[in-house]
This record gives structure tokens, C-alpha cells and sequence, in this order.
């Protein structure tokens, strides 16, 4: 699969999930989903909320050619929260703290690496829900291990520390973008090593960081076949950078189909929309856009604007 196959299989895996998700989010465990609900009278059925927002301004900024894509990407961010653009219906909500904190610095300052709050306290998944493309792009420059070349690893740091500048946040986006290099890597099947050594791919690239490196043992779990065999009843589902992370490994460990993925994030409860959408966009990546259920897709809002920016991302040089 092509980085840009990957990109449309991995943002519709990430938009449907999110969909699914978000009328559920924070509602008691159990729920059973099988098509689109409506948040309110508002936000129809199918429509996405700020996890495929962020990821498609993200797109934006990687497809279309600036000399500060960072700052790029902050504008980007600024439009979502302020006028509503890369939403599916004109409303801009499900808006987390850190993120918005960081746009509205950002609008004050036009300094897109001293927007992030830095504090431990700042350690929500609003970073790891958007680092598809950017973990995609890593993957082209840098091959099936991206995080071994300097510039890549660089890079993908400031990306993550434009809304969350905690070294905890950064490690679980590390990890993330590891884990999509094995997955488009065709010399290996998928299997629960998969899981453990695209932690471990992460850890060996922050070894010379201590600040990065003393956030590691927060993700060890993630290294042991315990955790994979533990009951799902065991996971905790808060927007908390860590549990999301943590959560997303476990379905990917013991969910064989994107269906079942999503289906069973949304069962768990909590935070619903991030956790589908970060595990469904993984999942997608690895077994492509025709995993993702035809019926999901038709319920899916505003498909226009995701081919718009697909078809942008056609265009660049970041995404072939």
C-alpha cells in the first residue's frame, strides 16, 4: 500500500470511527452501536467531530507547499475553532482544553512551538488523535522505522507539541508513528509483537532524551504479554493520553476486524470517539479502506471534504 492509499484508507478509518463515536462519548459502558447516531438536533447522524477536524487540517497543511508548515498548521487549527472550517455541518465542538489553550496562544503570539501548555496537566489525547498524516509522512521519508532517522524524529516531535508540550504526550505519539511503520511493513505479518516492538522502536529513539525517556515507563505495559491477555474490564477509557494509548493497543491485540475494533471501543465507554477513531485509523492503515464497512460509509457526513483534501494530498510530494 501506498502512503496515499494509506492516508485515504487511514482518514476514513479515523472520520467513521469518530462518527460512530462521538454520540456516545462519556456515556455509561455496554452501548451497542450498529449504524450513525445523531449528538443533536444540531450535529446530525454521521457527522465527525474535532478528532477528524485536526487530522484533516493537518492534511492540509502537509498538502499544500509552505515554508513554516508548522505556523501552517496552527492557522489551520485557529479556522477550525474560530470559523468552523474542517467541520462536516458548520459547528465546531467537542473542542478539548489543551487544544484550544494552545490555539488561542498561538493567535496571540504567531509562535507555533510556544503555543503548548508544557505541565504534566496537559496530557490529554488531543495530540495523539491527529498524528496520522504526520506519522504517514514520517513513513515515506524514512522508511518502515521512521523514528531512526533525526530529522523525521524532530519533526514529528514538534507536530506533537503544538497543542501538547508534556514529553508523556510526545512519547505516546512516538509510539503511534512507530507502530505505522510496521504496519505498512510488508516483510512481517501483525500479531501481538507487532504491538510490543513498535513501543520498544519509540523508547530506543528518545534513549538519549532524559525528559522523553522518563515518560517511557508510563507505556511499559505495552512491551508485556499480560497486558494483551487482561480483560477488557481491566482498561481504563479516559481522554488521558496514557489510557487512550494504552486502550487503542489492547483492540488492536484482540479485535481482528475494523468492525470489531470500533464496535468494541465504543462498548467499553469513556472517551468513545478518540479511542474508536485513533484504533480504527490504525487498523484501516493495516487492512485497508475496503475493511471499513459500506454501510458506515454512506451514513458518513460531508465525504466531500475528505476527498477534497485527499486529492490535495495527490498533489504534494508528501503523500505517493
Amino acid at each position: 500500500m501506498n502512503q496515499l492509499s494509506a492516508l485515504k484508507a487511514g482518514l476514513y478509518g479515523v472520520a467513521v470511527a469518530d462518527a460512530l463515536g462521538q454520540p456516545t462519548q462519556f456515556h455509561p459502558a455496554g452501548q451497542t452501536i450498529t449504524h450513525m447516531l445523531s449528538r443533536s438536533k444540531n450535529i446530525p447522524a454521521g457527522s465527525w467531530s474535532d478528532d477528524t477536524s485536526l487530522t484533516l487540517a493537518t492534511i492540509a497543511a502537509l498538502a499544500v507547499p509552505t515554508n513554516d508548515v508548522l505556523t501552517e498548521t496552527m492557522q489551520y487549527f485557529s479556522a477550525w475553532l474560530n470559523h468552523t472550517a474542517f467541520t462536516p455541518t458548520n459547528i465546531t465542538f467537542d473542542i478539548g482544553a489543551g487544544t484550544e489553550i494552545a490555539i488561542d496562544k498561538f493567535n496571540r503570539t504567531h509562535d507555533p512551538l510556544t503555543a503548548a501548555n508544557t505541565t504534566a496537566a496537559n496530557n490529554g489525547n488531543g495530540a495523539l488523535m491527529r498524528m496520522l498524516p504526520v506519522g504517514l509522512l514520517a513513513v515515506q521519508t524514512a522508511g518502515y522505522r521512521p523514528l531512526q532517522m533525526p530529522a523525521v524524529l524532530k519533526l514529528s516531535c514538534q507536530f506533537a507539541q503544538l497543542t501538547h508540550g508534556h514529553p508523556r504526550s510526545t512519547v505516546a505519539c512516538f509510539i503511534y508513528i512507530a507502530l505505522l511503520g510496521r504496519l505498512q511493513d510488508p516483510s512481517a505479518a501483525f500479531d501481538i509483537t507487532t504491538l510490543q516492538e513498535a513501543t520498544h522502536d519509540a523508547f530506543a529513539a528518545v534513549a538519549m532524551n532524559p525528559a522523553l525517556t522518563n515518560e517511557c515507563h508510563y507505556y511499559t505495559a505495552l512491551t508485556t504479554d499480560a497486558f494483551y491477555q487482561q480483560s477488557a474490564a481491566n482498561l481504563s477509557t479516559s481522554g488521558y493520553v496514557v489510557d487512550t494509548l494504552l486502550t487503542c493497543w489492547w483492540l488492536l491485540a484482540n479485535c481482528a476486524t475494523y468492525e470489531a475494533v470500533v464496535t468494541t471501543a465504543i462498548r467499553l465507554g469513556g472517551d468513545t470517539d478518540t479511542i474508536a477513531s485513533i484504533a480504527g485509523g490504525l487498523v484501516a492503515v493495516r487492512d485497508g479502506f475496503a475493511s471499513i464497512p459500506d454501510t458506515w460509509l454512506a451514513e458518513l457526513q460531508d465525504k466531500t471534504q475528505l476527498t477534497y483534501w485527499l486529492k490535495k494530498a495527490a498533489n504534494s510530494a508528501n503523500f505517493k
